[in-house]
């Protein structure tokens, strides 16, 4: 492999790290940053709260890990409802500054459909 070969492949290998380092800063705020700032307003309820919604679309059934997937958080008749982004990519931080809430989904967790009720952590303060 030639000199643009070994410059490109470091500089995937930089572009795969920043991505990662984004997603751990995000984790870290949402974490971190929230129960922090919460406990110096003088609040109590320092814990994020899972709360129940209305999911907006069809989920496949989830693999062997949690998930956190960034949703919309929009009124509906029977509740909030959440509505998950298309792409989930550690990377995207817009979808991130636009999602209302974070939608659970549990390790093995079956498929399920929109209009079930689903868990969710509301973001922001």
């Amino acid at each position: 492999m030639g000199l643009a070969g070994e410059r490109f492949s470091i500089i995937a290998w930089a572009g795969t790290m920043g991505a990662l380092s984004r997603a751990l800063k995000i984790g870290f705020g949402l974490c971190f940053c929230e129960k922090t700032s919460r406990r110096l307003a003088g609040r109590s309820d320092v814990e994020p709260r899972i709360e129940s919604a209305v999911l907006g679309c069809d989920l496949p059934e989830n693999d062997e890990r949690a998930d956190y997937l960034r949703a919309t958080l929009t009124p509906g008749p029977d509740g909030p409802v959440a509505t998950p982004f298309a792409q989930q990519d550690s990377s995207m931080l817009v979808p991130l500054a636009k999602a209302g809430c974070l939608l659970v989904r549990e390790p093995h967790e079956a498929a399920a459909r929109a209009g079930s009720r689903c868990n969710i952590l509301k973001l922001g303060l």
